[in-house]
């Protein structure tokens, strides 16, 4: 089906016409009339105009964001002009990490939710802002969180083919570390529409967590080839590059990132100068980013101290845990685990577990099997956490990740 079938479908264009026929007066007996036919080339304008702002707002995705649904809808359209007007708005907001923009795009989707209850696509869009909102919240996140699941559960009851409602509850069930159930949704939403760049990047990032890191970069560039211009696939892709040891694709990743969305809070550039020996061009470039984005360089400061001088490590970490309250336990995983601080980073990873923050572990999980960093994952203390959060479980049943090796009761981590 071609985008302006689709559009055709949806009553778009009827949508399109209604607005520009009360606008110009249609509905209005006392004032001027139009002619017909230059309403409706009004209407072919405005939807054309609707059709560039979607695609010219994919490039502000960022962390797990969705993209405008590239799929062949098989969800049920609307009949209800003014639920698909709501619908078609909030689809320009949530794209991107600002709370205001996703709390817009929230009440846009109740609002044609409650004009028509049966309308899949809106219920299955209002799961997944409400999963990314709940994401970036520091309370009250499991509101959030369940009445995702519970809109991800009624689109698939009005549509139970409705691929990407599947996928939001395959991310949901990656936050509670239920492996097998969030694969299984995600293939189901997959197979359902192969050409959903969200089910393929949510697919990436399970496969990226538990280190599979081949399977991750098959998935990863068929969502890319998708959607080129989604910032979230290029970050994944470069954290699936660096561990394989591919820093120069990984570099060429983040500069796309930087030329698609230069705000886009994972951007760090520094990496392929550090891995490429150039410690004096790396903390440049760190502390230049952490500067930018927080209006501080204290982490990079302290980080760089540490990697110059590994007899600074102690006084490096006190430096960084010095300021965890002002900072996101996600943003201390990275520096204490390129400090070699394996126990440590396993204790942050539990925090964030016992704080309900399944889906925020998930999130981090990726950079611990970064080729520069692999050594980490010889420490005693990984084991015991994949254990802990059912990643040996699902190797037992699926095969070894790249990087591990499980024999019954054991698991061996490092660099093969």
């Amino acid at each position: 089906m071609s985008f302006f079938q689709d559009l055709k479908r949806r009553n778009v264009f009827q949508v399109a016409a209604a607005c520009v026929s009360k606008a110009v007066g249609h509905d209005d007996s006392t004032a001027p009339r139009t002619p017909k036919k230059l309403t409706r080339m009004i209407a072919v304008l405005l939807v054309l105009s609707l059709v560039y702002q979607a695609e010219t707002s994919k490039v502000f995705a960022a962390e797990i964001q969705v993209t405008p649904d590239a799929s062949t809808k098989t969800g049920n359209p609307t009949d209800n002009l003014e639920a698909l007007q709501l619908f078609l708005r909030s689809r320009n907001f949530y794209q991107n990490s600002d709370e205001s923009q996703l709390v817009r795009a929230l009440s846009l989707l109740k609002q044609a939710v409650a004009l028509d209850p049966d309308f899949a696509e809106a219920w299955a869009n209002l799961a997944a802002v409400n999963i990314v909102y709940g994401f970036v919240q520091d309370d009250d996140f499991e509101v959030f969180y369940f009445d995702g699941q519970q809109a991800a559960l009624r689109a698939i009851e009005i549509d139970p083919n409705y691929g990407f409602a599947h996928a939001v509850l395959g991310l949901v069930h990656m936050g509670e570390f239920a492996w097998e159930e969030a694969m299984q949704d995600l293939d189901l939403a997959i197979a359902l529409n192969p050409n959903e760049a969200n089910s393929l990047l949510w697919k990436g990032v399970a496969l990226i967590s538990l280190g599979y890191i081949d399977q991750a970069l098959a998935v990863l560039q068929q969502a890319e080839q998708l959607d080129p211009l989604f910032s979230n696939v290029q970050y994944r892709l470069s954290l699936a590059y660096e561990a394989k040891g591919d820093f120069e694709s990984a570099q060429r990743s983040m500069q796309k990132i930087q030329r698609l969305d230069p705000d886009f809070a994972k951007i760090d550039l520094s990496s392929y100068a550090l891995y490429s020996g150039n410690l004096d061009a790396a903390e440049q470039i760190a502390r230049a980013t952490e500067m930018k984005q927080t209006g501080s360089d204290m982490m990079a400061t302290a980080l760089f101290s540490a990697l110059r001088d590994p007899s600074r490590k102690n006084e490096s970490v006190k430096i960084i845990l010095a300021n965890e309250e002002s900072l996101d336990t996600m943003d201390l995983i990275k520096p204490l685990w390129r400090l070699g601080e394996a126990g440590m980073t396993v204790e942050k990873f539990r925090e964030m577990r016992d704080r309900d923050r399944g889906l925020r572990v998930v999130n981090t999980l990726g950079f611990l099997w970064n080729a520069y960093d692999r050594a980490g994952l010889s420490d005693p203390a990984l084991p015991v956490f994949f254990e802990e959060v059912e990643m040996a479980d699902y190797w037992r049943k699926h095969g070894n990740p790249d990087y591990c090796r499980v024999d019954g009761a054991n698991v061996e981590c490092g660099g093969q």
